[in-house]
């Protein structure tokens, strides 16, 4: 559940670090987290030079922190990042990051993770 504080750190704008710390933990480039944030290249800039995101764009780095979260806490350290980056059949040979460019595939990622965690997706 997220706590209040949370809720107005995002209102206020993460900090970058906060991007660069979600990047590391996937272990991926900047190149494949911006299309799912919905940033261009000249945006993440900007917001680096500034030190913090806008509210919107707090809004969605937060939410895939939560699915990054989410995923280690079902599959491990290893695995859950693994799993987040990695295409899956039953997705489209998308990964369940790809999907979570909107809310509805957020919400989709985090109820197969849900079903993986109680046993009932395969």
């Amino acid at each position: 559940m997220i706590e209040v504080r949370e809720i107005e750190e995002i209102r206020a704008g993460l900090p970058y670090r906060r991007f660069e710390e979600l990047r590391r933990s996937l272990g991926i480039p900047t190149a494949r987290l911006l299309p799912v944030l919905r940033l261009s290249e000249r945006t993440l800039y900007r917001r680096k030079r500034a030190g913090r995101f806008s509210p919107e764009e707090s809004d969605r780095l937060w939410r895939l922190w939560r699915l990054y979260q989410k995923a280690v806490e079902v599959l491990g350290e290893e695995a859950g990042p693994t799993w987040l980056i990695t295409p899956k059949t039953f997705l489209d040979h998308k990964s369940p990051l790809d999907l979570a460019d909107t809310e509805a595939g957020a919400l989709e990622v985090e109820a197969l993770l849900g079903r993986i965690e109680h046993g009932v997706f395969g």
